[in-house]
């Protein structure tokens, strides 16, 4: 069953949807209605999820028992949760434009058009971040696997720890500053790519 959203729909601020059926197939209800939509909570304990592009200026929390993936642009300038459970999450709509994210899965992607700020990361497997704008990382990324970090047109800037699995390939249209010591670790290869300047004060690695 999913739920069908009636009435004045602009009046519908926070939304809170919740499924534990390990043998439903749940849907989430088309959302561009939602013209004022604050807080957007979805928890599917035992069924992946698939965003269908939605606007929120709140809060943004989604947790699945399976992959978190896209289907639409997610736009929300606060804060967006996501935890798939040991699950990869894809978000890469070439709409997504995400204010800060905390992410937590096995294989995580994700594209953002704009300036974004990484507020912890943990992932079993690679992780890599696209974004077209300024990047920055103000919380812990703890990767099993290979990490990277782009900001096509901006600069990337790394204010907490980066530990990587495998390879760690940093990539910045503009300068490239990981100011705190320890800041970079990797098992691997570190890789810088910046068209300004680039500020490492310590790099742990693997691979020479």
């Amino acid at each position: 069953i999913t739920p069908v959203f009636t009435g004045t729909t602009a009046n519908v601020r926070d939304v809170s949807l919740r499924n534990i059926n390990s043998s439903a197939n749940p849907t989430i209800p088309t959302l561009t209605a939602l013209t004022n939509l604050r807080n957007l909570t979805l928890i599917f304990d035992n069924a992946p999820i698939n965003l269908p592009g939605l606007t929120a200026s709140g809060t943004l929390n989604i947790s699945a028992g399976g992959a978190i993936t896209d289907s639409g642009p997610s736009i929300v300038p606060g804060l967006s949760i996501f935890n798939a459970n040991g699950f990869n999450i894809t978000l890469d709509d070439p709409g997504n434009n995400f204010g800060t994210v905390q992410l937590a899965g096995a294989g995580i992607t994700l594209f953002n058009v704009s300036a974004v700020n990484l507020a912890g990361v943990q992932a079993s497997g690679a992780f890599s971040l696209q974004s077209l704008a300024t990047l920055t990382v103000s919380s812990p990324i703890t990767s099993s696997s290979t990490v990277g970090l782009t900001s096509s047109s901006g600069d990337l800037v790394i204010n907490a720890p980066v530990s990587a699995g495998g390879n760690l390939n940093l990539n910045a249209g503009q300068s490239v500053v990981a100011s705190a010591p320890g800041t970079l670790a990797s098992s691997g290869q570190v890789t810088v790519q910046a068209a300004g300047s680039v500020q490492l004060s310590g790099v742990t690695t693997g691979g020479g």
